[in-house]
């Protein structure tokens, strides 16, 4: 065991125990092809004790490495819409200011960490819904009706607007829109938005998957890098953290990239949605047990 002092968080951890798992959540990130902060937050709260707003704040600034690394990648393919990613850049650096100011102000009640756990719950079960309806549907001929959803969003006129990269035409209030709803949730939570984003972009936008993962990444190293001076002027980062889940996460992510060899595309989406709920259902047992501990 190798102790280390974290002086934002006030408390000493186990090193070791940080970058195992940084190694885990890599893993999983590398494997499904988003950012593991969904899991690596209330593990560094539950398991290690680590105040909710330095886990939020410390995880969002290690999302801006991942995300750099992912969109150098995706520039080289051709997967980046820049001109979509400026107009969601307008609603999600909105949005992530209003989180994190929401996160400040939030945090000074003493019920805080319990009122953030129910806001991941909430997110964490709707976002699996989501794409388990989204598997269903894949098998169904209803897969045609949620198709005509994008369609009837591109049918408003008002300030509709090109983007050639993405081969669509969509009013600017749309991606706008998208980018501030994101923004504050990963203002508010720490959540890297990339499995909120590229389904929004995909299935409200109708935009091709390889271009909203790509641009969403690009957009992404912009607002979590807002977020994370937000969060470390507010003194919701504690750098020692950071290193340490970085060391962990790097290393796992390429574990977990060539995992993605042995499993289908479909199977990938069905088994990140029951890790999704799992999650949930986790934080809702120890919320659970910390209000009869109260009581």
């Amino acid at each position: 065991m190798l102790e280390i002092y974290l002086p934002v968080a006030n408390m000493v951890v186990d090193a070791f125990g940080i970058i195992l798992l940084g190694i885990f959540v890599g893993s999983i990130s590398g494997f499904f092809g988003i950012g593991g902060n969904f899991i690596m937050i209330p593990l560094l709260n539950v398991v290690f004790g680590i105040p909710m707003n330095v886990a939020i704040g410390s995880s969002l600034t290690q999302i801006v490495a991942m995300s750099s690394s992912g969109t150098l990648a995706h520039q080289k393919m051709g997967n980046i819409d820049f001109k979509l990613a400026f107009f969601l850049l307008i609603g999600s650096l909105s949005g992530v200011s209003l989180g994190a100011i929401l996160l400040n102000l939030l945090k000074e009640l003493p019920e805080f960490d319990m009122m953030i756990k129910q806001i991941y719950i909430f997110i964490l079960i709707l976002i699996a819904l989501i794409m388990i309806i989204e598997t269903i549907l894949s098998f169904a001929k209803n897969k045609k009706r949620w198709n005509n959803f994008h369609l009837r969003i591109r049918s408003v006129e008002f300030l509709k607007i090109k983007f050639p990269t993405s081969g669509i035409s969509v009013s600017l209030i749309f991606p706008i829109m998208v980018g501030f709803v994101v923004g504050v949730i990963v203002g508010l939570t720490g959540l890297s938005g990339g499995f909120i984003m590229t389904p929004l972009l995909i299935y409200i936008l109708g935009i091709k998957t390889t271009t909203a993962i790509g641009t969403d990444l690009f957009q992404m190293v912009f607002m979590s890098s807002m977020g994370s001076i937000l969060h470390a002027v507010s003194g919701n980062v504690d750098a020692y953290l950071v290193l340490l889940m970085l060391i962990g996460s790097s290393a796992g992510a390429q574990l977990g990239a060539r995992a993605t060899r042995m499993v289908s595309a479909q199977d990938i989406r069905v088994l990140l949605s029951l890790l999704i709920l799992v999650v949930a259902i986790g934080l809702a047992i120890n919320m659970c047990i910390m209000c009869d501990i109260i009581d």
